[in-house]
C-alpha cells in the first residue's frame, strides 16, 4: 500500500482534541511535511504508528525515540524534535587532540545528544538537499563511529562553526540566507559579536551604564580625546577573539608607550596620537577597532585576571549561569586569554581570596553577577536568537564589576577540576534550549 498512513492511539486524539471525523491530516518532521490517512486505534505502542510510505515521505527510518504533538495553528502533527548541530568537519571518532579541543566538545556533544529523545545529528553545510527538505546526517554508534543517514531537514539548527573568518564569507551568508525560508526552522548562535555593536546595545540601557567601560571607535581624533581623559586605553578590533590583536595604550610624561598583542608581545613608544596610529597601522590592517577606557582592575597574586561567566538557555528558555572561573595572565602580560598564557583558577578560590572570605560580600557579588549577565543575554537577543553567552568580567575595588567582552560561541571544555555536572550541563543546556525551540521541551 503506497498510501500515508499514521495510527494514532484513542487517547492521544482525545489530549489532542482532534475532530473524530477527521480523515486525512498533515503530518511534519523537521521541515518535511506529507498528508496522511488518519486510523485511531483504542490502543497503540508509543501512542503512535507510521507506516512505510510515511516514514519515506517524511525521511524516517524509524520512530523509536521520537516524540509528537499537534500544532492547532498549522492544524497538524509534528513529530520530533530533529535538532542539527552544524559544523564544517566532523571530527575523528578517535581524536586523542585534548580534551579542551574543538573536536573534543562534537564528541561529547554527539554522546551526550544520543541518549535524550529525538533525533540528534550533525551535519555539514554541504549536507543538506533543500529542494527535497532533507539532509544527511551524522551521528556517533555505540562502537564509537560516525553513521549517516537521511534525515527531514532540522526544526532547530545550532550553529557550532568554529572561526569567525569561514563565517562571515559569503557562501556561508548565502548558506544562512538559504534557510530563511522554513518558516518553522529556529536558528540559534548562527552570528559571532561585534564589538561595537554590542557596547551601541548594550550602552542604550541606562541600568547596565555603570558596568561599561567608555568605548568607541579608534581613529585619531578620538584617541586624543580618551587619552586626556585616562591614562590607559585597549583597542581591540571589533571582530576579534582570543586577544589577537588587542593594543595597550599608556600615557606618560614622555610621551606614548604601547604594547601590541599578535602572534606575540609587541611593545613601542610614539610621541603623539597620530604617530601611534602610523606605528600600529600595519598591524591594524583589515581590522576595524574600537577604543575602550582601561579600567584600574585590582589583581590576584600581582596579575591580571578577567572571570569567564557561561551564560546558558535551559530547557524551558531561562537564562541559567551555568559556569565560571578566573582566567590568569602570565605574570608581565595585561591580557588573561588561555590562549596568550592564560591559566585556569576556580572562581571560588579567586573570589574567597580577594574579598577575605567574606560571605556578605561573595554573595552580593554573585547576585550581581547573576542579575547583570542576565540582563546582558536578554538584550542582546533581542536583536538574534542566542542560546549562550560567554561574558569576560573585570573586577574592581570597591567590589564593582565591569563587563570586558561577551562572546556568543564560547569555548567549553570537556574536562575540569569542577564538577562533571557543571561540565554536562554546560553541554546539556544548549541541546534542551533547541529541544524547547522545536515546541518539545526536553522531559
Amino acid at each position: 500500500m503506497n498510501e500515508a498512513v499514521i495510527t494514532l492511539s484513542a487517547q492521544l486524539v482525545r489530549q489532542f482534541q482532534i475532530s473524530p471525523k477527521t480523515a486525512v491530516i498533515t503530518v511534519a518532521a523537521g521541515q518535511a511535511e506529507a498528508s496522511a490517512r488518519l486510523f485511531v486505534a483504542p490502543a497503540v505502542p508509543g501512542g503512535f504508528r507510521l507506516n512505510h510510505a510515511l516514514r519515506q515521505m517524511l525521511h524516517i527510518s524509524r520512530i523509536a525515540g521520537l516524540r509528537i504533538r499537534y500544532d492547532s495553528t498549522r492544524k497538524q502533527l509534528r513529530l520530533g524534535p530533529f535538532v542539527g548541530i552544524l559544523t564544517l568537519r566532523l571530527p575523528l571518532p578517535g581524536a586523542t587532540s585534548g580534551k579542551t579541543s574543538f573536536a573534543a566538545e562534537l564528541l561529547y556533544l554527539a554522546r551526550l545528544s544520543s541518549k535524550m529523545r529525538g533525533r540528534f545529528f550533525l551535519f555539514r553545510p554541504e549536507d543538506i538537499n533543500r529542494g527535497a527538505r532533507m539532509v544527511r546526517g551524522w551521528q556517533l554508534t555505540p562502537e564509537g563511529w560516525w553513521q549517516g543517514q537521511t534525515l527531514p531537514l532540522p526544526d532547530v539548527i545550532y550553529d557550532r562553526i568554529p572561526s569567525r573568518r569561514v563565517a562571515l564569507r559569503p557562501e556561508m551568508r548565502a548558506f544562512r540566507r538559504s534557510l530563511a525560508e522554513y518558516p518553522t526552522l529556529q536558528y540559534f548562535n548562527a552570528a559571532y559579536l561585534n564589538k561595537w555593536t554590542v557596547y551601541r546595545q548594550l550602552s542604550a540601557v541606562e541600568t547596565l551604564h555603570p558596568y561599561l567601560p567608555e568605548t568607541v571607535l579608534f581613529n585619531q581624533e578620538n584617541l586624543t580625546r580618551m587619552l586626556e581623559k585616562y591614562p590607559v586605553l585597549f583597542a581591540k578590533p571589533a571582530e576579534g577573539s582570543q586577544g589577537r590583536g588587542i593594543i595597550r595604550i599608556e600615557r606618560r610624561a614622555e610621551g606614548l608607550r604601547y604594547t601590541l598583542y599578535r602572534g606575540g608581545k609587541y611593545t613601542g613608544r610614539a610621541g603623539t596620537a597620530g604617530e601611534l596610529l602610523k606605528k600600529t597601522r600595519r598591524a591594524r590592517r583589515g581590522w576595524h577597532y574600537i577604543l575602550q577606557q582601561g579600567i584600574p582592575l585590582i589583581r590576584y597574586n600581582g596579575c591580571h585576571f578577567d572571570i569567564r561567566v557561561i551564560l546558558q538557555r535551559n530547557g524551558e528558555g531561562e537564562w541559567k549561569l551555568s559556569k565560571r572561573f578566573a582566567r590568569v595572565a602570565r605574570p608581565g602580560s595585561n591580557v588573561a586569554n588561555l590562549s596568550s598564557g592564560g591559566r585556569v583558577e576556580p572562581y571560588r578560590t579567586l573570589i574567597n581570596h580577594l574579598l577575605h572570605g567574606n560571605t556578605e560580600r561573595i554573595s552580593a557579588m554573585d547576585s550581581t553577577m547573576r542579575h547583570f549577565c542576565t540582563a546582558v543575554a536578554e538584550v542582546l537577543a533581542e536583536s538574534a536568537c542566542f542560546g549562550e553567552f560567554g561574558m569576560d568580567l573585570g573586577l574592581a575595588p570597591n567590589d564593582c564589576l565591569w563587563l570586558i567582552e561577551v562572546n556568543s560561541k564560547p569555548r567549553k571544555t570537556t574536562e575540569t577540576a569542577m564538577s562533571r555536572s557543571i561540565v554536562r550541563n554546560t553541554f546539556r543546556y544548549p541541546l534542551a534550549y533547541a529541544s524547547f525551540l522545536s515546541g518539545f521541551p526536553a522531559p
